[in-house]
């Protein structure tokens, strides 16, 4: 697991077979946790976007 801080808080995101989803994040409404293993993953209310450019690696996490 990682964790990056954002606008309002801490988000803590997996990174796993090539793949990365966040799993927690202070937003109220939690649409960041509920996309699932996707990528770019975006959160608004934290300024926080992942994006996964090669399989097993992250590239930036802009906040």
């Amino acid at each position: 697991m990682y964790k990056v801080r954002g606008a309002t808080g801490i988000t803590t995101f997996e990174i796993k077979d090539g793949r990365v989803r966040i799993i927690d994040s202070p937003c109220p409404n939690k649409t960041c946790v509920n996309q699932g293993w996707h990528s770019p993953l975006v959160c608004l209310p934290n300024n926080v976007i992942i994006t996964l450019e090669e399989e097993g690696e992250f590239d930036t996490i802009s906040e």
